[in-house]
């Protein structure tokens, strides 16, 4: 499925439901919010609950690392292995570092596409405000051909 821009998504629903509220007389605050809400639910459907689910996987991933750190470390201590006390205490603190800066990154991200997507949705509120609704496509009369006209010379 070709997914489109918020606007032009938002544009369309609104366009069409405006249509069909003239026919049944709704009043056009509720089709406006009706049409936000539809937008915005295939959104989150779309990219906020996948950003999410990536971002909620961080933090145990984080955890695991931690303890798969600090687990060796602790076998390393019975070793007496220097080196490889350092390398387990690095991926301890590495891997809760690494997830915490990856969660925070994705979810900004999360925050500022959201914000975007508000702020277009606000753009096609004002355009469809003061944009004349178009017609339902009509079908063409039937192109006949022109009959000449005779000339009084």
């Amino acid at each position: 499925k070709d997914r489109s821009s918020i606007t032009v998504q938002m544009l369309s629903v609104l366009q069409k439901s405006l249509r069909e509220s003239e026919r049944e007389s709704c009043p056009t605050e509720f089709v406006v919010d009706a049409s936000r809400q539809y937008v915005t639910n295939d959104y989150d459907a779309h990219y906020t609950q996948p950003i999410s689910m990536c971002a909620n996987i961080l933090p145990p991933i984080g955890f695991i690392g931690t303890t798969g750190g600090l687990f060796v470390l602790f076998l390393s201590m019975r070793v007496s292995s220097g080196s490889l006390e350092l390398a387990a205490l690095a991926t301890a603190l590495t891997s809760s570092i690494f997830a915490l800066v990856c969660f925070a990154i994705l979810e900004g991200l999360k925050f500022q596409l959201y914000r975007r997507m508000l702020d277009r949705l606000d753009e096609a509120v004002a355009f469809a405000a003061h944009a004349p609704l178009p017609e339902p496509e009509a079908k063409a009369p039937s192109q006949q051909p022109a009959t000449p006209q005779p000339s009084h010379a």
